[in-house]
């Protein structure tokens, strides 16, 4: 969305608020960051979890940023929570994004999803499944009372993760298992593979881990630290606390100003 944070925070300012309608009504007032200085930050690392690796590359790549930061006196620990685990994280994700979807859906797609649903214990034999994909197939059928109560639950995680954000100010985090992937248009979806770590892996693994900040309505700023050795660049996702959306993109300011991340031109353009 933009190069650099300086304006993705202009872009913020100037998309975000009421609509003209909603004026009347209510006023967005985010609140500002309290960052000024990198040696200022308490910073969580969230960045491996069993139910999705991460290419090793990156890993390294984001524990050596946890050093920098350390080195440049930021408070660096490895965040702890109940709700960091994409086993408590993933099965709400992938039922309220079902659900969402749906409206776009064939009943033909609608019928698909149901037997994945129903299949989903049979399914890991024949290749790798995405965990919990299944509750995307129930997700798209249920009934508004099963959506309710998914809905309710998401609501409570969402108090929940404040008790996080007392302890950090941002958590780091992946953004996807891998570098970018090639183009993969193949049908179904379910059919489609990446790999990591030279692992063949379900392609809706790609989801993972930005469900956590997707399904908790958490600002999320994606910033670029580096390439690995094919060349591809690969970034670091920077959550906050709600409505912090100013601190997450004043935190990957602070890197930039560190030469610890920042839009790089590729080659030959």
């Amino acid at each position: 969305m933009a190069r650099n944070a300086r304006d993705l925070e202009l872009l913020l300012k100037v998309i975000a608020g009421p609509r003209p309608s909603e004026e009347r009504s209510w006023a967005l007032n985010m609140a500002p960051s309290g960052l000024q200085t990198l040696d200022q930050a308490r910073v969580g690392l969230w960045l491996e979890d069993p139910l999705c690796p991460v290419e090793h590359e990156l890993t390294g790549g984001y524990r050596t940023l946890g050093k920098s930061l350390a080195d440049r006196g930021a408070l660096v620990t490895e965040a702890s929570h109940p709700l960091l685990s994409l086993e408590h994280i993933l099965p709400a994700y992938f039922n309220l994004l079902g659900s969402l979807l749906s409206t776009s859906l064939k009943p033909a797609q609608r019928r698909q999803m149901r037997w994945i649903a129903r299949l989903e214990p049979w399914l890991k034999f024949l290749g790798p499944m995405t965990p919990f994909i299944g509750e995307y197939g129930r997700g798209v059928n249920q009934p508004v009372y099963q959506w309710m109560a998914w809905s309710e639950m998401r609501e409570k995680m969402r108090a929940e993760i404040e008790s996080l954000f007392r302890e950090v100010d941002v958590l780091l985090t992946p953004v996807t298992p891998t570098t970018a992937i090639r183009h993969d248009h193949s049908h179904p979806v379910f059919k489609r593979r990446i790999t990591v770590a030279g692992q063949p892996r379900a392609y809706m693994d790609q989801f993972c881990w930005i469900a956590f900040a997707t399904l908790l309505g958490l600002p999320a700023t994606s910033v670029p630290i580096g390439r690995t050795t094919d060349g591809l660049p690969f970034n670091v996702q920077v959550i906050g606390a709600p409505g912090t959306d100013l601190t997450t993109i004043r935190f990957a300011r602070l890197l930039e100003e560190a030469g610890l991340a920042g839009f790089v031109k590729p080659e030959g353009l």
